[in-house]
């Protein structure tokens, strides 16, 4: 679903007397709280359930191969979320851990990072690597697109990059938020619907 497509379904959805008018920069800035919103749901759910990973898709990247510099790789400026880094030559998965187990590993005398079992700690935009020094691959989910945020900004783009059937959920998400920032008494209804879905 493009933009202008998002927009005329937000019209129909809202229209009714006494619904106040929507412009387009507003419809825009709810459609980009709702992508963001969208996205987030997804990534919390990826584990869990393989549809949340066919839904977001479009948006995962696998990044070209990342050179080292003393351990640290720079990751691709447009990573929003990874999924999952390994080595280019041998395809060892690096563990990627949180900073408290990083430390633990790193000083674990009999587990050692090496190069097949290589660990990371994700810091800021980059990725400290230990036990491997090969170039890294990367694949992740990029950031959405937010049509606030674009320069080239096109109606005719994709609501968020996403595919038909994600774009009308989140042109749900920004009808419900439209709705609830007017007080509109259809929310609850709006609100019982997408709650039904995700059943």
């Amino acid at each position: 679903m493009t933009y202008t497509e998002a927009f005329v379904h937000i019209d129909n959805l809202l229209d009714k007397s006494g619904t106040a008018y929507f412009t387009e920069a507003e419809k825009k800035s709810f459609l980009d709280l709702s992508v963001m919103e969208y996205t987030k749901s997804l990534i919390n759910t990826l584990e869990s359930d393989a549809q949340s990973m066919e839904k977001i898709s479009p948006l995962v990247v696998k990044s070209s191969s990342l050179p080292q510099s003393s351990g640290v790789i720079t990751l691709p400026t447009d990573a929003y979320h990874i999924l999952r880094a390994y080595t280019s030559t041998n395809n060892y998965a690096i563990n990627i851990m949180g900073y408290g187990e990083y430390s633990s590993a790193k000083n674990d005398p009999f587990h050692k990072p090496d190069t097949k079992n290589p660990i990371g700690l994700l810091r800021g935009g980059n990725l400290d690597v230990l036990g491997n020094t090969e170039n890294v691959y990367v694949e992740y989910i990029k950031v959405p697109y937010l049509a606030d945020e674009e320069s080239s900004f096109d109606n005719s783009t994709r609501v968020g990059g996403y595919d038909l059937n994600s774009s009308e959920e989140i042109v749900n998400i920004a009808v419900r938020k439209m709705m609830l920032s007017l007080e509109d008494p259809r929310y609850q209804l709006q609100n019982n619907e997408l709650t039904a879905d995700k059943r």
